[in-house]
């Protein structure tokens, strides 16, 4: 063999794979403020210039939940030996106090000589330590759009919990050097150095979830990265939650149904009172089989709701009464829904000053004021061959009073014609009768058997409205209330159905009362501006796999990445994206095998 075969058969090692090229990148160019590290692959490194006053264990997990695989943190920490310890926090304690006499005594200077001096305290008695940190942030892209808008989300949401980040702008490449593994790893600029004891030490630390924990939530699923448990609270409130309102979306197969009928029973399990509006008759035997009752709403036929019913609410401090003008304000935008439909326009603004005037005027009649003993009435004597005594609740006026009040005013006798529609016998006259409904724990209403499409949105408009009075007795205020709607497309096809929803929205927060919406077409909401407004309304959305052709009006709207739109495309039955708050986490509905014979539709 001559001497150039042999070395063609040398054995060379230049193409074996080791260690170092498992985390080396494909290149390195520096921007500005982010580095582009090979194909779908730009990074931009934050470092943290201040901690909020009080941390806990897991406080950080948020940055995870609302980015998930997108973002990673490196913290570089140092002991600080104990008695150099003592001495600087002596010398901090000296300063703090002399300002504080400065000052006048002034308590955030006397407050912060304290908690030097209990921290100097603790270290000396060896409960604690005091360390050096410095936390370095990568947020991560796919493409530069996808890293800009992650790096709003995670500034937003570092604004949110009192955490200062800057962007290491002009020094990404030796940031970025800095959180790898190598003798680089000093190399950090010194203004991220914090002093931190052991306890706040422990708070940088994960708590090993990044799926979402509400106290006393309900357990819905689980998430797709890892399978970390979700326990759901529409009522947690702020700083978490805004309002209890809840929209989902998925077309048909998806597992929209399946999630409501979740929502339901698992809520109904926990002593949350429900009311279902079955619009396709799909949830009668799930009603029945969690020991509820089932409404069945049929034209010509009266229902027993009337929307002019009123209830005793209870104020944020405490104080009884009758809310009159919120009642005023839904009845007012349900017959501007109606009207819409009849004439192709909602109220005028004669018209509306005349509805709300005979509204008033007719509770004004009955002596009902906002006094909450105004709306009862005392009884003493024989009625109906029956001897009674003690308070009972005054008649309400119904439709028909209100129709006969327009016809006085001549801005409104336009109004009260097109109202024959709805009171007496006229065709949509379901709701102009007395209240001879009970509502409790459980109640399904259901409307398969009216076909025309308006007229099933006008009874669950008008439904909802009896049901708003009821949940706002002030009786019922510690008892958790959900409405479902399921396929409720149509109340983005009316502007004032937004107003009505962004009114029962207001006055529901103040009664733990919410809306649960679900729909399988969004493009009807996103498609219009009242639509819009619903969808914005509410402070947690469920988006279930959606159509190639929808997609990207979503991930506009919602502000999601690329990532998440390949996702939203790809997704499983049962799979969803959970916008909540802050939070947006992929997850997947968990139905248990009992269950099965009553979520499928």
């Amino acid at each position: 063999m001559s001497e150039k075969e042999n070395e063609e058969l040398t054995w060379d090692y230049t193409g074996t794979v080791g260690n170092i090229d498992l985390i080396l990148p494909q290149a390195v160019d520096e921007h500005e403020d982010y580095i582009y590290l090979g194909r779908k692959k730009y990074v931009r490194i934050y470092g943290v210039l201040a901690f909020p006053y009080l941390i806990h264990i897991g406080y950080f997990d948020a940055l995870y939940g609302v980015l998930g695989q997108n973002i990673d943190t490196i913290d570089y920490v140092e002991r600080i030996p104990d008695q150099k310890a003592v001495n600087k926090l002596t010398i901090e304690i000296a300063k703090a106090g002399s300002n504080a006499k400065l000052n006048g005594g002034d308590q955030k200077y006397v407050q912060k000589a304290n908690d030097f001096e209990q921290m100097r305290k603790e270290i000396q008695v060896g409960t604690k330590k005091l360390l050096s940190v410095t936390k370095l942030i990568r947020v991560w892209g796919n493409t530069l759009k996808e890293l800009n808008e992650n790096s709003e989300i995670f500034e937003n949401q570092c604004e949110t919990m009192s955490i200062v980040v800057h962007c290491l702008s002009l020094n990404q490449e030796n940031a970025f050097k800095s959180t790898m593994p190598s003798i680089l790893m000093t190399e950090q600029e010194k203004k991220y150095k914090k002093n931190i004891t052991s306890d706040g030490f422990a708070a940088l630390l994960p708590a090993g979830k990044n799926g979402l924990h509400h106290p006393n939530g309900n357990y819905l699923g689980y998430t797709l990265a890892t399978n970390s448990k979700i326990f759901y609270d529409n009522f947690v409130g702020p700083p978490l939650l805004s309002n209890p309102m809840v929209m989902i979306f998925g077309p048909a197969g998806s597992g929209k149904s399946v999630l409501l009928k979740a929502f339901l029973s698992r809520s109904n399990a926990m002593g949350a009172w429900n009311v279902y509006f079955d619009l396709e008759g799909e949830a009668e035997e799930i009603i029945n089989h969690l020991g509820g009752n089932y409404i069945n709403v049929a034209p010509g036929k009266k229902t027993g709701f009337n929307p002019l019913d009123l209830e005793v609410e209870e104020d944020k401090n405490g104080r009884k009464r009758i809310d009159i003008y919120g009642k005023v304000a839904e009845i007012r935008e349900m017959l501007s829904i109606f009207c819409e439909k009849m004439r192709g326009k909602g109220l005028t603004g004669l018209e509306l000053t005349g509805v709300e005037e005979a509204v008033r005027e007719l509770y004004s009649e009955r002596g009902i004021t906002q006094n909450p003993d105004s709306l009862y009435e005392y009884r003493d004597g024989k009625e109906n061959g029956k001897f009674s005594v003690g308070q009972r609740k005054k008649k309400m006026p119904i439709l028909t009073d209100l129709r006969k009040k327009l016809l006085e005013y001549p801005n409104t006798k336009e109004l009260a014609e097109l109202m024959k529609l709805i009171t007496g016998d006229g065709s949509m006259a379901l709701f102009d009768c007395e209240t001879t409904v009970n509502l409790h724990g459980l109640t399904g209403i259901g409307l398969k058997d009216v076909s025309d499409g308006f007229m099933k949105f006008y009874a669950v408009v008008n439904i909802l409205e009896w049901v708003w009075s009821v949940f706002g007795n002030y009786k019922y205020k510690h008892i958790k209330k959900n409405a479902e709607i399921d396929e409720g497309w149509y109340f983005a096809k009316y502007p004032a159905a937004a107003t009505l929803l962004e009114e029962m929205d207001r006055r529901g927060r103040k009664y733990s009362a919410a809306l649960v919406i679900a729909s399988q077409f969004i493009g009807e909401f996103l498609g219009t501006e009242s639509g819009q407004t619903i969808v914005d309304m509410a402070s947690t959305k469920f988006i279930l796999k959606q159509n190639p052709d929808s997609v990207d009006k979503i991930v506009n709207h919602f502000n999601l990445s690329d990532q998440l739109k390949n996702d939203l495309v790809m997704f499983n039955e049962g799979d969803a994206v959970l916008l909540s708050g802050n939070e947006k986490i992929e997850m997947h509905v968990e139905v248990f095998d009992f269950e099965w014979e009553y979520f499928r539709t």
